[in-house]
């Protein structure tokens, strides 16, 4: 039997604070590069990221997924995985539903 105290970690970089206060979180993991997705709102703004450990972009690190959307301050947001590269994300202002869409082409 081991123990993990969190002795050692991997820092994987750093998604860019939009401001306010976080509202929700939501994460996914894209089943065919195995990376994570994940969306919040934060103040009025929810955006969307995937993780790239570099053997796509060469890179490794973040990278938003669409632009921001706009939501009412405290919302929810919802995300799903719907298939090979495909994401969706739901978010709401006042009484609007706004459903953002991302697949790699």
């Amino acid at each position: 039997v081991s123990s993990d105290n969190f002795s050692t970690t991997t820092d994987i970089g750093a998604i860019v604070d939009p401001g306010g206060n976080l509202n929700d979180v939501a994460l996914a993991i894209d089943s065919t590069s195995k990376m994570p997705v994940v969306a919040f709102s934060s103040g009025t703004a929810a955006e969307m990221w995937m993780y790239d450990n570099g053997s796509r972009t060469g890179t490794a690190g973040w990278s938003q997924l669409g632009a921001n959307v706009t939501v009412d301050t405290g919302e929810r947001i919802g995300l799903a995985v719907v298939d090979t590269d495909t994401f969706v994300m739901t978010s709401t202002d006042s009484d609007n539903t706004s459903i953002t869409v991302f697949y790699d082409e």
